[in-house]
């Protein structure tokens, strides 16, 4: 029987983003990962508002993750899903509405059903962009997912408010689409994640076949999950089986090799939620961190310093 990984079977032959200059998020040197509150911590506030980037911020964060879209006119707003209704008391997609329609909503609505949504008695707007970069100190590193298409509408939007604000060294970009990665591409101010698709397949590559790919440029921010779930795809007599596998993706050797590229990326784990995987993420020599519970991974870097130091 042959085993195949779907991811792999795809060639590598990409190049990784050019190489530039790290992002120095403070004077301070982190002994351990840097915690960055994924959609500000939608495990503590509503994701992607003013109010969880601030109290993420005061918990002690070192960076705010946030998702970008744009709405009807063309103004750069933060919001995950495509569907208003997720989220809001709309319905519909952001584009729809312009930035005046979108104010009128509650970006909190649907937050917390457990306890009765509070936030329909203490509403938060859909913030923008703009609003996001006077929220957040200017030492403090802004990882910016994109989110909607066509991809050059929302990275000239992106861009417009960065050129305002003289702001491109205070963000970095990420998406899961190829097509924003090729919209920046005219912007040499943007600093990149590798895509993920080509460190899925340099994830892969090195976890089922023990291969470490060398790319001819490394890229400034690497990003994936500690673990993730694929599908595996086995060849049988009677047809396909598609049994589903988590794999942990990364391992210290791994870790050291992309650092030894000639600008020394900085690795970010993502899906870190619990103080036994920001261990794990400190110990494989990760950068950063990506979380949803921004206010648990800082207690438990605390605990995790002053285990350190006994």
């Amino acid at each position: 029987m042959t085993f195949k990984i779907s991811a792999i079977l795809i060639s590598i032959f990409s190049m990784l983003s050019s190489c530039s200059e790290s992002y120095d998020i403070s004077k301070e040197s982190f002994s351990t990962p840097m915690i960055i509150a994924h959609r500000g911590g939608k495990v503590d506030f509503p994701e992607n508002t003013i109010l969880s980037f601030e109290k993420a911020l005061e918990a002690g964060v070192d960076a705010i993750e946030m998702d970008v879209q744009v709405s009807k006119d063309n103004i750069p707003v933060l919001y995950h899903p495509n569907n208003l209704n997720r989220w809001t008391n709309g319905t519909g997609k952001v584009e729809e509405y312009t930035l005046a329609e979108l104010k009128k909503l509650n970006a909190a609505w649907n937050y917390d059903e457990e306890n009765g949504y509070p936030y329909r008695k203490q509403p938060q707007e859909i913030p923008t962009l703009r609003e996001a970069l006077h929220a957040i100190p200017v030492n403090r590193l802004i990882m910016l997912d994109m989110k909607s298409l066509p991809a050059a509408v929302l990275v000239q939007s992106i861009a417009a408010v960065l050129e305002e604000y003289n702001a491109w060294e205070r963000v970095v970009f990420y998406s899961t689409s190829e097509e924003h990665h090729e919209a920046l591409k005219i912007w040499p101010k943007a600093r990149m994640f590798e895509t993920r698709e080509i460190t899925r397949k340099r994830l892969l590559e090195y976890k089922i076949n023990g291969v470490f790919w060398e790319p001819g440029k490394p890229a400034s921010w690497v990003g994936y999950e500690l673990r993730r779930d694929f599908d595996i795809n086995e060849v049988l007599t009677l047809g396909l089986g598609n049994p589903p596998i988590t794999i942990t993706l990364w391992d210290k050797m791994l870790v050291k090799s992309i650092k030894n590229e000639s600008c020394s990326p900085k690795i970010v784990l993502m899906g870190i939620n619990t103080g036994e995987d920001y261990e794990r993420a400190a110990e494989l020599g990760g950068d950063a961190v990506l979380t949803d519970a921004p206010f648990l991974l800082i207690n438990e870097r605390k605990a995790f310093l002053n285990k350190k130091a006994e």
